[in-house]
């Protein structure tokens, strides 16, 4: 005997058969508008001269075998060929809908599965029918559906999935971003084999490209991308729009060489400028979040997913080109997002608990709704109301209005979007790193004092050295036999903290940059390219030697002083990704920046920071005054990384890594040697009779004994390295004379602000040497009071000193920390956001305003 089960309205609805009659009604009536005069769509029509007769080096030559397969099967007049493309694109529709109706997973539930089901194959029916022409007639949908398809595959088959990615990128170059979410932890050897797959594939491709129709053609794509002005459907041009609407003389609209159509008029400069900005920090958002997993681990397939759509939101929001068929890059993530429930073995529990997958689910609910209004918005502006903006701006009102609704719904389905990702980054996080009380080790039991060495010192730096020995850089015996603690140098670093950090306060900098830029007539590209950038640059694209500077003499004279780290990087930047050299010394400097601020929680949590403090320790340190340097080709970003890793290993008495750190420092800038000195000096201290240690130090030494000796060989007549320094930077060892007038003289004479400051940080950094004595780790005190004495006891170019002084801002750490305990959590916060805003004032202040070199 049966008993009937009764079924829900959505049971019913998300019957296949159902299903399959709803797509069938919606592609008629699509294709009932679209077929309608196919010939007259110019779109199919350039097709068609492609494959026939004409070169189209703005395309991928691989998106391009799928017009040569219909040209090859007898199409050949323009009707004919533009019937035989949308009945390609509606078969992959249709593939893509079996997929979404006919898919299954085991570990859901009957419930769950009519849900998601229904909820999307709903989304990518409604998609496909706001979409029309832009889904049918363009190429888009080829490496969308590519990339959909991945991420289909991503828990089960991730590295079919990741080898898909790498075809899709081969056919646009737009996936390749999305290439970030394959990170996984480095020690993971699943992330690795998803990354050589993503790189096997797009180089399999570019090789057989290169090989079938030369390199040139490789590249074409990306030169054709650096050409083209503002589109007027992008997003930074959005208030242009409006503004031309109700002053339509002072713009003009125009079809260009790119064959889109752009704008031209006010504001045309600052919005190029604050669209590359965006376009260039969602890149640098995407290395984030590699490094992020690299480190952390901990990936997934739902995080990839998340973080692909995410970042696809945002580059759309932030690109200067927003054509309409870049809305179909969406359509097939999304719908597979909204149908896998992400999971990857057999009795796995999805991740979070009830309440937590709701609010994740919910979230991408509203994320693909806001997507399928804003793609009808798209269809309505082209191509049914375009002429209303392209050659009649000022006319009518509802194409701008309908244009304005969907720019806005994009950028807020991009700020939602991110914020699921954290959202589900903190749900997926196992409770142990999200209560740091269950992780904290019991406190280390007191050890009992070594036995003293026969061969000590002298007996009057036994105290001493005992006080360094119980310092807290020594409170972790990882130096001794006994359990190692497994996390190594990263204890205590929050990826997901570093990534915010380092992405939110780049992002402040560059924008006060930017505005105080234009407000004096220049632009940010301009003042990142200010004072020794020349130096550096010129070296990387012409050698020390024959370096375009335009100098008084040889161009080495000048080229010299600056040490080689920086400009063979950027150069081999160059070399292999054809990025220019100012872009490449950017994107160096940034992950420099990321690795820094890592090392300031790494050296917090040696100082027995809670998290709070150290987040807020490495706000202070990374974000302070004069930190715009880190965006320009300077070495401020890699030496100060180098040197807080090596200052990290000292402290964990890992002596070979911190060689190693020291010594890469030496190829980096003069002040190495203090770095050297102090390195020498803990390992006098701390492993005075390790062989090894001492190889260590003597090693460390060998870069900048190196190039010193080859740069003096060259400017003999010039008196050497030190000779050039003091020949043209009035740079010289005179025991602090000039520091101390300076400073004096400011502070009686002085009237601008740049100067008064730079003259308070010369007072301010010896008092806090002098206020961090035994209150941080030895070597890490060691390394400020060094670097400050070097800097203040030497002459030179004075408005210099703030950033020649970064280096010591780790000793704001233990103030922090103070500051933390006393005053609570709020007051702390209020003063950091403080010190943000002014340290990025004065960064841009004294790139846009102050007349004299930093």
């Amino acid at each position: 005997m049966s008993t009937a089960v009764p079924v829900s309205p959505r049971s019913a609805l998300a019957y296949p058969l159902t299903l399959w009659i709803a797509w069938a009604a919606s592609r008629l009536i699509g294709l009932a508008i679209v077929t309608q005069g196919t010939g007259a769509h110019p779109e199919l029509d350039y097709y068609l001269d492609i494959v026939s007769e004409t070169e189209a080096p703005e395309y991928p030559v691989p998106l391009l075998v799928p017009l040569t397969w219909i040209y090859a099967l007898g199409p050949s007049t323009q009707p004919e060929f533009g019937r035989a493309f949308v009945y390609l694109v509606l078969i992959i529709d249709g593939l893509i809908t079996a997929f979404l109706i006919h898919f299954r997973n085991p570990r859901a539930n009957a419930a769950e599965s009519h849900t998601r089901r229904l909820c999307a194959v709903g989304f990518w029916i409604l998609f496909g029918l706001s979409a029309g022409p832009s889904m049918y007639m363009r190429l888009d949908i080829f490496p969308a559906v590519l990339v959909g398809g991945a991420l289909a595959l991503m828990a089960q088959h991730p590295r079919s999935a990741s080898a898909l990615l790498g075809l899709a990128t081969s056919l646009k170059l737009w996936p390749g971003i999305l290439a970030a979410g394959l990170v996984g932890r480095w020690s993971d050897r699943a992330s690795w084999y998803r990354l050589a797959s993503f790189a096997a594939a797009l180089l399999g491709m570019a090789g057989l490209v290169a090989v079938i129709n030369g390199p040139e053609r490789l590249i074409s794509p990306l030169g054709y991308q650096g050409d083209r002005g503002l589109q007027i459907e992008s997003i930074a041009a959005t208030p242009l729009i409006i503004n031309g609407y109700q002053h339509p003389d002072h713009y003009y609209v125009g079809l260009a060489v790119s064959k889109s159509y752009e704008i031209e008029g006010p504001g045309v400069d600052a919005a190029l400028t604050f669209a590359s900005i965006g376009t260039a920090v969602t890149l640098l958002l995407a290395v984030a979040w590699a490094c992020y997993r690299l480190f952390a681990g901990r990936w997934s397939a739902r995080s990839t997913a998340h973080f692909s759509i995410a970042i696809l939101l945002l580059l759309l929001a932030t690109n200067k080109v927003f054509s309409p068929q870049y809305m179909v890059w969406l359509g097939p993530a999304v719908a597979v997002t909204l149908l896998q429930p992400w999971t990857t073995r057999r009795g796995e529990e999805l991740n979070g608990t009830p309440a937590q997958r709701y609010r994740s689910v919910r979230g991408m609910y509203l994320i693909a709704a806001a997507v399928i209004v804003a793609m009808g918005l798209t269809t309505y502006v082209y191509p049914f109301a375009y002429d209303e903006i392209a050659y009649r701006l000022g006319g009518e009102w509802a194409p701008v209005a309908a244009l304005t609704i969907r720019n806005a719904l994009i950028l807020a389905a991009a700020i939602g979007a991110f914020a699921l990702v954290v959202v589900d980054e903190h749900n997926e996080r196992p409770a142990s790193a999200s209560n740091p009380e269950e992780t904290r080790k019991p406190a280390t039991p007191p050890t009992v004092p070594e036995q003293r060495d026969k061969n000590r010192l002298a007996l009057r730096f036994s105290a001493w050295r005992r006080s360094v020995s119980n310092s807290p850089d020594t409170t972790h015996k990882l130096g001794t036999p006994g359990k190692r603690d497994t996390q190594g140098l990263t204890r205590g670093i929050d990826w997901a903290a570093v990534a915010l950090i380092t992405f939110a306060g780049s992002a402040i900098r560059l924008l006060f940059l930017a505005l105080m830029a234009a407000a004096n007539g220049t632009s940010l590209a301009d003042e990142l390219g200010a004072w020794d950038t020349e130096y550096y640059l010129a070296i990387a694209k012409d050698g020390y030697f024959d370096a375009d500077i335009h100098p008084e003499g040889p161009p080495h004279h000048h080229t010299l002083a600056f040490f080689p780290a920086i400009p063979m990087m950027i150069r081999a930047i160059h070399s292999v990704t054809l990025m220019s050299p100012a872009v490449a010394g950017f994107a160096l400097n940034f992950v420099f920046l990321f690795f820094a601020t890592a090392a300031v929680f790494a050296l917090a949590d040696r100082m027995k920071a809670s998290r709070f403090e150290a987040f807020i320790g490495a706000v202070a340190v990374t974000c302070a005054p004069l930190t715009i340097v880190f965006h320009m080709p300077y070495t401020e970003a890699l030496f100060m990384a180098l040197s807080f890793w090596a200052l990290v290993a000292m402290v964990d008495k890992r002596w070979i890594v911190a060689g190693v750190f020291v010594t890469l420092t030496g190829f980096v800038r003069l002040t190495a040697v203090d770095l050297i000195a102090v390195f020498g000096l803990m390992v006098l201290l701390q492993a005075r009779k390790n062989w090894k240690a001492w190889i260590a130090v003597a090693v460390s030494a060998l870069p900048i004994a190196g190039y010193l000796g080859w740069a003096n060989r060259h400017l003999a007549e010039m008196g050497g390295y030190f000779g050039i320094q003091a020949e043209f930077w009035n740079s010289e060892f005179d025991y602090g004379v000039r520091s101390v007038t300076w400073v004096i003289e400011r502070m009686l004479t002085g009237e601008d602000l740049a100067s008064m400051f730079a003259a308070t940080s010369m007072v301010v950094v010896p008092l806090l040497v002098a206020v961090t004595w035994k209150r941080i780790p030895w070597a890490v005190w060691f390394f400020s009071a060094a670097i400050a004495t070097n800097v203040l006891l030497s002459d030179g170019i004075m408005s210099s000193r703030p950033r020649l002084l970064l280096p010591t801002a780790i000793l704001l750490l233990p103030v922090v920390m103070w500051c933390a305990r006393k005053l609570g959590a709020r007051p702390v916060i209020l003063l950091s956001g403080g010190w943000v805003l002014f340290s990025a004032w004065y960064s841009a202040h004294m790139l846009a305003v102050f007349p004299h070199a930093i």
